[in-house]
């Protein structure tokens, strides 16, 4: 839809979901990873959960069209409160169908869990195009959010086992209720560490200025999500029945983050190396300044892969509590380097960003390791060769200079290709953990 909108009319609903999209995070209050985490899940406690989240699903409901104002007046934009209203609609729908989500995950079902997934991006996309052509507005971007929701729910109640009984008093929930808040309370943290530059931008530089970045993020961090979401559905609950055995789950571990380093270091280099030629071609002209924070944003987006797979590792172990302390700690620093950067300017708050993900990501490995069998060394190791590697080929493609935009990129993107290859094939071991896991990953989806 970039092509057919422009920043400024992305940028005013990432205004909106900024805040709408910390409350989706905050929706079922940590109980999702609770049905993943626990050993044993009666139905009755299934169903405690179940109307648990559609509860929070319509207070939350209420409490966006309750600040709907408020959050116009703080932008200082009229166009808000009604975007705020219609997209608290999805808190409404997600209430209801989260636990049939999580069940389905829990069981393993990864198969029919990414035909919802990639059923609701096609729809809402494709209607989502069909608003923009027809009307050039921003509710294009609304209508297709609230239409991703509505997919997702019909799909995963559809395909799901359970229905729920009634609420029963007499199932004991204050233990899931611990574990939930310690995560909920992550999630609040985490969040906000990564997305109050959103709020900043916003206020600060504009819609116009916040489209772009919000764009070049999402862009470069989509495709890092997609493979980071999948390993960590399956690893969860894998890891989670394995508690009894913390030195398997620690092994188990160490090959998942392993495994995926390379592959997002991989990921991102390509991105990065083509988004020159691919942004402009793609999303047009307008967009432009896309490509350079590309590349100020590479860093962070090949840390985060790995190092956003540390809570695995804690909440497969039932250490809840330091998991929240480890988010704590890490948002302080993310959220001082985004407002120190927002204040500076956009390309700024990019390197900044960067900068501050290099920084905590080691601390963060020590801390997340300690008490467990994991070899912190070790593990640093394994994360932070293949970003060098892949640094350093992102440099020389960028040193290609042809005379022609498009040669240059077709070189680099062989060039980049080839070198990550070749240290694939050289680490033998790291080469058959991506098998292994892709492996796995197909066993399970059949």
């Amino acid at each position: 839809m970039a092509i057919l909108l422009s920043p400024d009319q992305f940028g005013v609903v990432y205004m909106v979901t900024a805040f709408t999209n910390f409350a989706f995070v905050f929706s079922d209050f940590g109980l999702s990873t609770v049905t993943l985490q626990k050993a044993d899940l009666s139905h009755r406690e299934s169903s405690n959960l179940f109307w648990l989240n559609t509860l929070s699903g319509l207070i939350l409901f209420l409490l966006g069209v309750a600040l709907a104002n408020p959050i116009g007046m703080l932008y200082g934009d009229e166009r808000i409160p009604s975007i705020v209203i219609c997209s608290s609609l999805i808190f409404l729908i997600n209430g209801v169908y989260i636990q049939h989500s999580a069940l389905i995950r829990r069981d393993m079902r990864f198969k029919q869990f990414v035909v919802v997934e990639i059923t609701a991006l096609f729809v809402s996309t494709m209607l989502g195009i069909i608003v923009a052509f027809l009307t050039g507005s921003y509710w294009s971007i609304v209508i297709a959010m609230i239409a991703r929701s509505v997919t997702q729910a019909t799909g995963f109640i559809s395909l799901s086992k359970f229905r729920p009984t009634a609420y029963s008093s007499t199932v004991r929930v204050r233990e899931m209720l611990t574990l939930g808040a310690d995560v909920a309370l992550f999630d609040m943290i985490n969040y906000w560490s990564r997305n109050i530059d959103n709020v900043v931008v916003g206020k600060f530089l504009g819609p116009d200025s916040l489209g772009l970045y919000k764009k070049a993020y999402d862009l470069l961090l989509l495709p890092v999500t997609q493979v980071r979401a999948p390993l960590a559905s399956v690893a969860l609950p894998h890891m989670s029945k394995m508690q009894q055995d913390p030195q398997n789950v620690s092994l188990v571990y160490s090959r998942l983050i392993s495994s995926l380093s390379l592959v997002t270091t991989t990921i991102v280099v390509l991105a990065v190396v083509a988004c020159e030629y691919l942004v402009p071609l793609v999303l047009g002209e307008e967009w432009v300044e896309v490509s350079t924070l590309f590349k100020y944003l590479a860093p962070a987006a090949m840390v985060q892969g790995p190092i956003g797979t540390l809570g695995l590792l804690l909440l497969s172990l039932n250490q809840s509590r330091k998991y929240l302390k480890w988010g704590a700690a890490h948002a302080a620093v993310m959220i001082v380097a985004i407002i120190s950067g927002s204040l500076m300017g956009m390309m700024e708050l990019a390197m900044i960003y960067s900068a501050a993900n290099i920084l905590v990501s080691v601390p963060s490995i020590f801390y997340c390791t300690r008490g467990t069998f994991v070899n912190p060394v070790a593990l640093t190791k394994k994360i932070y060769e293949p970003i060098i590697v892949g640094a350093g080929v992102m440099f020389v493609s960028f040193a290609v200079d042809t005379g022609s935009l498009f040669r240059d990129t077709l070189i680099g993107l062989v060039l980049s290709g080839l070198v990550m290859i070749c240290y694939f094939i050289i680490n033998n071991e790291k080469f058959s953990l991506i098998g292994d896991v892709s492996k796995k990953l197909l066993a399970k989806v059949r």
